[in-house]
Order: structure tokens, then C-alpha cells, then sequence
């Protein structure tokens, strides 16, 4: 499978706060790209911002340093603990686990020859969306609110408005106690027109997945459009109290590889068989050119079985003599009868009465 996509958007905004601290991956349109990364830093005087441009920068790396035609969970598990190490190099005290250090949130697209790896820890969301079908995937956020409508004490209505609605059950900081590994969720059902959406919980404050699935797949509007809808969709209650970010992909096509793979399977038949050719070809060669050398090598006939070549001339002589006997018993056996014939006339004449 080989998904292209046609066009990523995104911006980052800063709504009701006083500093940026959400971070994104960059985007370029004009090449191919298979790494899309969110983060949403949290902690205000604690350096947010610096927690998820270390993520942001550390999982880019990682992945720069490892193309694969197909990743895999562990791979990005692997990706997640080298992101926790680089984070260990902004801890101004990392032997005091009793102050607040900044942390982040993680969300992340991989598309690869298998589909899509979405994966997140924290409450920033990613989405696959499907026009006509609504949404295919949503990530389950890691917060007390979606842990409360896990056990039925609310609903996602009174989420959006609960006063811990902000208060997150895992996420990245320098020397965690426990590290929290993110969840993994691999997308092979993937079309075209389908949008990938990877946003921070600002961006959602007053944007309903209804309105992002209309918007995320409308096939009519141009990137800026898409663009401006979204960041109006994101402020239409107001401006969000946190950072609003937002990256959208949309995909323009998928190859399943059918045909490709057909091919290569009758190329390497075809190889095969070519090869077999060569092979029996040069072994009849091989036995054509050395058969006296075989031959030399057979044991030798036993003796009566051996051929003597016999003389021309000596054969002509013994045909000769052949020929002299057979004459003489033939004249031998015609003088018998001659005279055999005579006795028995004379026999005739003296045996008649006179």
C-alpha cells in the first residue's frame, strides 16, 4: 500500500494564554513525508514549550535516523523512551521529585506501506475522519474526564464543561518516576478523500467532531479555506482558554500494490526459469565438448566382445575360396546327377523285352 497525500495544513495559536507552549513538526508539501508530530506542553512557568519542542525534535529525529518502509508499536515505543532521554537534559534539578517540571502530551501519524500508525498519550487527539461514513478512529484520551465516562458517572457533554477537564492521567517529563508508554493503533483501512487530524484539546473546546469531519473532508475547499474554517470553528464559542493546534491531512491517493506485487512475482518466475535454461544449456554443452574426454575414461571391453577390424584384400581372398567351393560342390552335385539320370536310362532300355 502507498497513501499519498495531497495537501497538510496546520497552525498553532495561543488563545487565552500567555505563551505558546503547544509545538508542532514541520510540514512541507513538496515531498513526500511519513512523520507528523502534536504535542501540547503543559506546566505555564515550568517550561511547557521546552518539554514538547524536546519531544517534537527528539521523535523527529529518531525517525529521520530510521526510515523504514513499514514501522512497527515497538518502534515507536523505542522512539517514545528516546524522547524521555532527551527530556532528562532540561531537569535544572533531577534529584528533587517534589517540584513541577514540565511536561507535554504526544500525538503522532506514521504512514507507511502498511497504512497508518496513530499514536498518543495524554489528552491531544487524533482522528480519522471519512466523509459519508463519519469518524473512523478517535483516540481515547488519557484524562480523569474520559476515565469518569469510561465508568458511566458522566457524559461527554458534561466532560467538555467538568472543572478536571483539564487534568491528564499520563504524559512525558524529565525523570518520571514511571514512564508512561503510549497507545498504538494501526489504520490499514485508509481511502481516498480520508483526513488524518491530530489536535490539542484547545482546538476542541468549541469545535464538535461533527464540525470537524464536515470540514476535515470537504473536498470543494482549497488549503486556505480548509484553514480559516477550522481556526473560526476552533474560536466560535470564543477564544479557547488553552493553546489551539491543529495539523490535517488529506489523503489524494491510495495504491494497494496489487499489480506491483503481481509483477515482481512474474519477474522472479521468469528469473527462475532463465536461470534453469542457462543451467541445462551449459550442461549439454559441458557434455558435448568433453565426451572423447568420457569416453577415454570408460573401462575397456571384455575380449570376446572386442571388434577386430579385418583386411580388405584378406576379405576378398576368403570370399574367393568361398566361391571356389560352392562351384566345385555345385559342378559335383550336377555330374551325380548326370550320371544318376544315365544308369537309370540304361536301367529302362535292358529291362525292356526284345
Amino acid at each position: 500500500m502507498k497513501i499519498i497525500i495531497g495537501s497538510a495544513i496546520s497552525f498553532s495559536l495561543i488563545g487565552g494564554k500567555d505563551n505558546q507552549e503547544d509545538c508542532l513538526s514541520g510540514i512541507d508539501n513538496t515531498r513526500p513525508q511519513s512523520l507528523y508530530v502534536l504535542c501540547d506542553g503543559m506546566g505555564g512557568h515550568e517550561r511547557g514549550e521546552v518539554a514538547s519542542q524536546t519531544v517534537v525534535d527528539a521523535i523527529t529525529e529518531f525517525f529521520a535516523c530510521r526510515p523504514a518502509k513499514v514501522y512497527t508499536e515497538d518502534m515507536v515505543k523505542e522512539a517514545v523512551n528516546y524522547a524521555y532521554d532527551e527530556l532528562a537534559h532540561i531537569d535544572n534539578d533531577p534529584d528533587n521529585d517534589h517540584i513541577k517540571k514540565p511536561s507535554t502530551t504526544l500525538t503522532l501519524v506514521l504512514i507507511d506501506e502498511e497504512g497508518v500508525i496513530a499514536a498518543h498519550i495524554g489528552d491531544s487527539r487524533i482522528y480519522h475522519l471519512r466523509r459519508g461514513e463519519g469518524v473512523k478512529y478517535r483516540s481515547r484520551d488519557h484524562s480523569l474526564v474520559q476515565q469518569l465516562i469510561q465508568l458511566g458517572e458522566i457524559t461527554e457533554e458534561e466532560a467538555k464543561t467538568h472543572p478536571r477537564r483539564n487534568v491528564v492521567t499520563r504524559w512525558l517529563q524529565p525523570n518520571p518516576e514511571r514512564r508512561f508508554e503510549p497507545f498504538v493503533q494501526r489504520i490499514t483501512d485508509v481511502k481516498p478523500g480520508d483526513a488524518f487530524v491530530l489536535c490539542s484539546d484547545g482546538a476542541l473546546e468549541f469545535m464538535d467532531d461533527a464540525t470537524l469531519l464536515d470540514i476535515a473532508t470537504d473536498p470543494s475547499l482549497s488549503d486556505e479555506q480548509r484553514t480559516r474554517r477550522l481556526i473560526d470553528a476552533a474560536q466560535s464559542g470564543g477564544t479557547p482558554k488553552d493553546n489551539f493546534s491543529l495539523i490535517c491531512l488529506r489523503v489524494k491517493k491510495v495504491k494497494t500494490g496489487s499489480g506491483k506485487s503481481f509483477f515482481k512475482r512474474w519477474y522472479t518466475w521468469a528469473g527462475i526459469a532463465l536461470l534453469a535454461a542457462a543451467a541445462l544449456a551449459g550442461a549439454y554443452f559441458w557434455q558435448q565438448r568433453h565426451r572423447p574426454a568420457l569416453t577415454s575414461c570408460m573401462p575397456p571391453l571384455p575380449p570376446d566382445s572386442v571388434t577386430v577390424p579385418i583386411d580388405t584384400a584378406e576379405t576378398r581372398r576368403i570370399n574367393d575360396s568361398l566361391n571356389l567351393v560352392l562351384k566345385r560342390e555345385a559342378d559335383s552335385l550336377q555330374l551325380e546327377h548326370r550320371k544318376d539320370s544315365v544308369r537309370k536310362a540304361h536301367a529302362g532300355k535292358v529291362g525292356k523285352p526284345s
